[in-house]
């Protein structure tokens, strides 16, 4: 405040000065429940996907396709495929490791 008045900033010139904010409060307000909501809803088609859903758990002798991201020098990126195989499934080292063979 300067000598009982408020400063004029850059944003008022530009959007206007805020005269009432209680008429702002109950918009904000309702933004916040209706977010809160969606929020709620998300949670909970996420627990309802991570029932249904289940890994897959690879078998000796099943047959995979590798992705594989590394292009051939030459040819076109876009129309290459990331896709490499099929390959067999040879054992499982871990749970997230699996030796394959072409």
């Amino acid at each position: 405040m300067l000598m009982s008045r408020d400063f004029r900033l850059p944003c008022d010139l530009l959007f206007g000065r805020l005269r009432n904010i209680s008429k702002i409060s109950c918009p904000v307000e309702a933004m916040h429940n209706f977010a809160r909501e969606r929020v709620n809803l998300a949670r909970e088609k996420k627990t309802q996907y991570d029932t249904r859903a289940t890994g897959y758990r690879f078998n000796e002798g099943d047959k995979v396709w590798l992705w594989n991201l590394t292009r051939q020098k030459g040819l076109c990126p876009k129309l290459q495929s990331p896709w490499d195989g099929p390959y067999t499934v040879l054992n499982r080292l871990y749970d997230v490791v699996i030796r394959i063979r072409k």
